[in-house]
C-alpha cells in the first residue's frame, strides 16, 4: 500500500446531496474568517514607513519585516497544513489562530527591529489556518457545489490580501501602526470563538507520526501524475502573475504617468473584482470541469499579458489587464485546486499544503525575475517574459489534458 495512503481519514459527514443553506452559510462563514486570517500577512506593507521612523531604522532595512513573515508563512504551510489530516480540525485550528493572535500582539509591543521580525515570522507561519478550512469545507460539501464553496472562500481569501493594506494603512494613518495589530488581534480572537462555535466537528482522525506524514505528503507527488500537472501549471500561472503586477508600481511611477507610491497601489484594489466574478468562475469549472476550465483560465493570462504590453501607452491597458490577469489566475488557481482535493479525500490538507506552496514557490520566483528584468531591459521584457510562461503553461495543459481528464471520483476510498 502506498505511504500516502495509509494515513487514511474518512470524510466526516460524508458527501450530502445538494446545495443545502447549511453549507452555503458554512462557505460564507469561512470566507469571512480566511478574509481576516489571510489579511493579517499583508498589514505590513503599508505600515513600513511608520515602522521604521518609530523604530528609528533605516527605511531600506525595514523590508525584513514583511520578508520576515512571508518566510514565515512559507514554513507554516510546510509544517503545520499537513496536520490537518491526522488532528481534529477544529482544535488544530483554534490553537493555530490563538496563536497567531498572541504573536500580533507581540508584534505591537515590539521595540526593535530584530524583535519585530520575529513576532511577524511567528503570528505568519501560525496564520495558515485558511488552508486547513479549506479540505475541511471540501469534506462537507456535496461534490457538485465544492466549487461553489471554493470560489466564496477564494473570494475571502482575495478581500482579505487587498483589503488588509487599505485597511492597515487607514488606520495606522489615524492611530499608529501598533494599533493596526493590536485591533487584528482582537478580530482574530473573535474569529477563534465562532470559529469553535459554528465549525461541525469531525470524527477522531487515525493518529500518525509527525515525520511519517511529512514523508507521505511528499509521497503524494510521486503516486499521483494529476497533482504533479497541477502543482506545475499553478505555480507557472501564478508565476507570470506576479511577474506581470511586481512591476506595475514601477512602470506607475515613471513617465509618463508619474503618479505617486499611494496613487500606484490603489491599482491593486482591481483584485477585488475577482470576488464579484467568483460565481462565474464557478458556473465555469461546473460547466467545462476543471481540466478544460485550467486552459480557459491560461488564454484569459495569456491574453491579458498582451494587453499589458500596450499598458506604456495608456492606464487603459493597465486597468484591462490587471482585470483580466486576476480572472484568469482565479479561474486557474480554482480548476488546478479543485482538481488536486478531489484526488484523495483523505488526504486533502497535505494536498492543499502542495499545491499552494507550488503557488509560492512559483510567485517568489516571479517577483524575484521581475524586478530583474524591469532593471535590465524594461516593461517589454517584463510582459514578453510573462507571455512565454503563460504560454508554455497553456501548451503543457493542453497536452496534458488526456492524462488529466482521467475519471477520479470524488469519493474515491483510500488505496
Amino acid at each position: 500500500m502506498a505511504a500516502g495512503s495509509q494515513l487514511s481519514q474518512a470524510p466526516s459527514g460524508g458527501p450530502t446531496t445538494g446545495w443545502r443553506y447549511s453549507d452555503r452559510r458554512l462557505a460564507l462563514l469561512v470566507a469571512a474568517c480566511c478574509c481576516v486570517s489571510v489579511g493579517n500577512i499583508y498589514l505590513a506593507l503599508p505600515l513600513l514607513p511608520q515602522i521604521a521612523k518609530d523604530l528609528h531604522v533605516e527605511v531600506g532595512r525595514i523590508g525584513i519585516v514583511e520578508t520576515a513573515g512571508q518566510i514565515g508563512y512559507a514554513i507554516g504551510l510546510f509544517l503545520f497544513v499537513p496536520l490537518g489530516d491526522v488532528v481534529r480540525r477544529r482544535r488544530l485550528i483554534a490553537i493555530l489562530l490563538a496563536g497567531a493572535c498572541a504573536g500580533l500582539l507581540w508584534t505591537a509591543s515590539s521595540v526593535s527591529l530584530p524583535e519585530i521580525a520575529v513576532a511577524s515570522f511567528t503570528f505568519c507561519a501560525l496564520t495558515v489556518t485558511a488552508h486547513i478550512l479549506i479540505p475541511f469545507v471540501m469534506d462537507t460539501v456535496a461534490p457538485a457545489y465544492q466549487a461553489r464553496a471554493l470560489a466564496i472562500i477564494q473570494s475571502g481569501i482575495t478581500c482579505g490580501t487587498i483589503m488588509s493594506r487599505v485597511v492597515g494603512g487607514a488606520i495606522g494613518d489615524v492611530a499608529g501602526w501598533r494599533w493596526v495589530y493590536t485591533i487584528m488581534a482582537g478580530a482574530t480572537a473573535c474569529v477563534v470563538g465562532l470559529l469553535l462555535v459554528t465549525l461541525p466537528r469531525q470524527a477522531p482522525p487515525k493518529q500518525v507520526g509527525y515525520p511519517r506524514l511529512i514523508g507521505s505528503a511528499l509521497s503524494l507527488l510521486r503516486e499521483e501524475p494529476v497533482l504533479r500537472w497541477s502543482c506545475l501549471l499553478q505555480g507557472m500561472t501564478f508565476g507570470a502573475f506576479t511577474l506581470i503586477w511586481t512591476s506595475v508600481v514601477l512602470l506607475l511611477t515613471r513617465p509618463p504617468f508619474d503618479y505617486s507610491i499611494g496613487v500606484a497601489g490603489l491599482f491593486g484594489l482591481l483584485g477585488l473584482t475577482t470576488a464579484l466574478g467568483a460565481p462565474f468562475s464557478a458556473r465555469n469549472v461546473e460547466r467545462l470541469g476543471p481540466v478544460n476550465a485550467i486552459v480557459v483560465g491560461q488564454c484569459i493570462s495569456l491574453t491579458a499579458t498582451v494587453v499589458f504590453a500596450f499598458a506604456k501607452h495608456s492606464v487603459v491597458f493597465v486597468i484591462v489587464g490587471a482585470i483580466l490577469i486576476y480572472f484568469g489566475n482565479q479561474n486557474s488557481q480554482m480548476s488546478n485546486q479543485l482538481r488536486s482535493l478531489r484526488l484523495r479525500p483523505d488526504a486533502r490538507s497535505r494536498v492543499n499544503m502542495l499545491i499552494m506552496t507550488s503557488t509560492f514557490v512559483g510567485g517568489a520566483i516571479g517577483s524575484l525575475v521581475s524586478t530583474i528584468l524591469f532593471q535590465a531591459i524594461g516593461w517589454t521584457g517584463v510582459t514578453t517574459a510573462a507571455s512565454c510562461v503563460v504560454l508554455c503553461s497553456l501548451t503543457i495543459g493542453v497536452v496534458s489534458r488526456r492524462l488529466l481528464a482521467r475519471p477520479v471520483p470524488a469519493d474515491r476510498p483510500a488505496g
